[in-house]
């Protein structure tokens, strides 16, 4: 199933996070429960591009769809509910709460943005560290783990509140197979981008992103 799509999205930046940068044409669709891995060099447009598919920018043109619903003339606030109910979120800096325990931390978006009980956000993370073979970090001060560790716990912030996509920015190597796990076992789509070597062995498909195209390099059978 093809969880989101974008049909000949252009944009162009020339004041983005690393210079200038674009996306060109770009028409492509991206399945459930597959990891879809995109490399290219510095300043391809690839971080732009997740921005852009993760709604957290808006093309020049083109059309974004998620779940066959075009989204790309939604206005702010629609869009603000579609990521905080169907998007998750990785960056390269996991952006923890230093003075917060680990589960504090990983709860949050369940009772800042979904508002669950207490109760309900603390079972959901124990079960979430769990599944991320880290049972006994609960407790445990963000601020005294280290950088790997710190960003798998991000990525189980990112994945708390059930998200359908998750868009990742250049995560570390050590978590894409627990990303590609979350992908597998709960239908996630996960969208990421990274060195070519490390994203061909935990990706299903492999693009490349040159000059603000893109073009898939690898795929499995599915």
């Amino acid at each position: 199933m093809h969880s989101l799509s974008c049909v000949g999205l252009h944009c162009e930046r020339q004041n983005w996070l690393t210079g200038a940068a674009s996306v060109r044409n770009v028409t492509m669709e991206f399945q459930s429960a597959l990891v879809h891995g995109i490399h290219g060099r510095e300043g391809s447009g690839k971080g732009l591009l997740l921005h852009l598919l993760g709604l957290l920018d808006r093309p020049d043109s083109g059309i974004i769809s998620v779940f066959g619903k075009d989204v790309s003339k939604w206005d702010s606030s629609a869009l603000a509910i579609q990521r905080n109910s169907l998007f998750g979120y990785l960056f390269r800096h996991p952006y923890l709460l230093p003075s917060f325990s680990v589960a504090e931390n990983i709860a949050m978006p369940l009772l800042k943005i979904r508002g669950v009980s207490a109760e309900e956000a603390s079972d959901r993370t124990r079960s979430m560290l769990e599944f991320a073979g880290l049972p006994d970090l609960g407790d445990f001060p963000v601020c005294q783990l280290d950088c790997i560790t710190q960003q798998h716990i991000a990525l189980i912030r990112a994945l708390i509140h059930q998200p359908k996509i998750l868009i990742a920015v250049s995560p570390f190597p050590a978590i894409l197979p627990l990303a590609r796990l979350a992908a597998h076992e709960m239908g996630i789509t996960v969208i990421c981008t990274g060195e070519e070597d490390f994203l061909a062995t935990n990706c299903d498909r492999l693009f490349v992103m040159k000059k603000g195209i893109l073009s898939e390099s690898k795929s499995i059978p599915v």
